[in-house]
């Protein structure tokens, strides 16, 4: 398994860089061997114990951008397996910069966002999806993690270990059927924001929040989620962390409950997210087991979701909401993007 995946990820650099190379050894040819006809040197997939010469493509500027060129990401029981694959990859004939959590994750950090920045700064991402990943929330937090900053991509590389791929779940592609996701979700203008939807709730329903969550993050889906119980980091000032994720969220989903009219720290979130947009399309007040005459006054003349029939069906318009938002939003941005390099 180790050497398949080297070899994958040797492959990704290669492609990625091959015709950067070419271009280069065109203005400047390498210096060959005697027995080389073709006036170039060659790069193997696979290191060598020899002393030949680490490939080219580790020493270019591109892969110099990031600090890793693997995450690894994994469960803790499947440690010894993960830091074999690592010693592999990071061995002088392989030459790559690994990320392994327990050993690269600063003591004392918030690991939610240590571990995001460090998805963010690696050339791939390795899922070692074992029994114990598809059963560890966290891993799963992480492959959402992933799969929202590259689905459908070259850089996304499962290494099933003792699992089979109908017992399983996970897949680096969006959906069943292999539908592509929206166009939008690639827009310059969702980039522009960290989250897709903030998702306000009391914490008596974090389950449905939760739930909610996934839905929308699962790899079909492809959104980025706020929940302030999973994505706060520890130690902060929890309203200065709230109000920086409303204004980092394009959509504020409000999981109207009993449990929420009653909470005075929902209500606070609330009036947050209604004077950042009043009676705007980017709040979507999603209500359980509450009648519109129990609704606070802000929002009982908004469009409402109703999760109290089928959650399945509601959860599927909250989706659609933010799709539709989005894709308003990069459409009107285009003809002011066109007129400022008109200017």
């Amino acid at each position: 398994m180790e050497e398949n995946h080297m070899s994958s990820i040797m492959g990704w650099f290669r492609q990625r860089f091959g015709k950067q190379r070419n271009d280069l050894d065109q203005v400047q040819p390498g210096k060959c061997s005697q027995t080389c006809s073709s006036g170039h040197s060659s790069i193997s997939a696979k290191p060598s114990a020899s002393d030949q010469p680490l490939p080219s493509v580790l020493s270019s500027p591109y892969r110099s951008s990031l600090r890793y060129d693997v995450f690894v990401c994994h469960n803790d029981e499947d440690s010894d397996l993960a830091q074999s694959l690592a010693s592999f990859l990071e061995a002088p004939s392989s030459g790559l910069r690994c990320y392994l959590h327990e050993r690269d994750c600063p003591a004392g950090g918030a690991v939610s966002t240590e571990l995001l920045q460090a998805v963010q700064d690696s050339h791939c991402w390795l899922l070692l999806v074992t029994p114990n990943f598809v059963k560890d929330d966290w891993c799963l937090y992480q492959m959402h993690q992933v799969l929202s900053e590259g689905p459908m991509s070259q850089r996304i590389i499962p290494a099933v270990v003792n699992i089979s791929s109908s017992s399983s779940s996970i897949s680096a592609k969006p959906s069943a059927s292999d539908q592509p996701l929206p166009s939008v979700l690639s827009s310059p203008y969702r980039s522009s924001l960290r989250y897709d939807v903030f998702v306000c709730h009391n914490d008596e329903d974090s389950d449905l929040a939760q739930s909610l969550a996934s839905f929308l993050e699962a790899p079909s889906s492809g959104l980025r989620c706020y929940l302030h119980e999973r994505d706060c980091p520890a130690g902060g000032a929890v309203s200065t962390e709230l109000l920086q994720a409303v204004q980092d969220s394009h959509c504020w989903l409000l999981l109207v409950t009993p449990n929420f009219v009653k909470d005075d720290w929902c209500l606070y979130q609330m009036h947050q997210v209604l004077s950042e947009g009043p009676m705007s399309q980017r709040i979507i007040p999603a209500v359980v087991n509450m009648p519109r005459s129990q609704l606070p006054l802000e929002l009982r003349f908004l469009f409402t979701v109703d999760l109290n029939t089928n959650k399945e069906f509601g959860y599927t318009l909250v989706y659609k909401t933010v799709l539709h938002y989005l894709k308003d939003m990069s459409e009107k941005e285009k003809p002011s993007s066109a007129s400022q390099s008109d200017g």
